[in-house]
């Protein structure tokens, strides 16, 4: 059971975390102001922890402009009042490395990674 007088590096993110999809309009580009108001209510409605670019929020197909765009104006609709957790993989390690250099990252609570999909490392790999 949670301790709250133990430190734990990530006791800022104990509690319900919501994982937000990512809304689009007909015509493909992200849908900033329903992305706005949908991280307004969750983060109004009590939510520990906010979840930006996991599966949910199709991760795998957003690409690297629309994801800073995404980290923006959600960061923005937060506004500080809870810890913000952004969902990165690949399967191309070196590339994600590169891409988690943007600063961009630099005030994010958390990530949240994947092992590098469809490759099969062993378990030292991995670690690596």
């Amino acid at each position: 059971m949670y301790d709250k007088y133990t430190y734990h590096p990530y006791s800022h993110l104990i509690g319900a975390g919501v994982a937000l999809i990512t809304p689009f309009l007909e015509n493909g580009q992200v849908d900033s102001a329903s992305l706005s108001r949908l991280t307004e209510h969750v983060v109004s409605g009590g939510c520990d922890f906010v979840v930006l670019l996991g599966t949910t929020g199709e991760s795998p197909t957003v690409v690297y402009p629309e994801r800073l765009l995404l980290i923006d104006v959600v960061r923005r609709a937060i506004d500080g009042r809870c810890p913000l957790v952004i969902g990165v993989g690949s399967n191309n390690t070196q590339d994600l490395c590169q891409r988690m250099s943007d600063p961009i990252y630099d005030n994010v609570d958390a990530i949240l990674s994947v092992v590098p999909y469809y490759n099969k490392p062993t378990q030292e790999g991995l670690y690596l």
